[in-house]
């Protein structure tokens, strides 16, 4: 049985929103990489 037009779009709108969730979580999670990368490098530096 064919799944209908509605399910199949609301599934896909489902999992967009997964991406972006998990695109904004690697996000933070380079920044927070970032953030602690900068501050290793000041402590190394003084």
């Amino acid at each position: 049985m064919a799944p209908d037009i509605c399910d199949a779009r609301s599934t896909k709108k489902t999992f967009k929103r997964l991406l972006q969730g998990a695109g904004s979580l690697s996000r933070y999670m380079l920044m927070q990489t970032n953030i602690f990368t900068m501050q290793n490098v000041i402590a190394y530096l003084k």
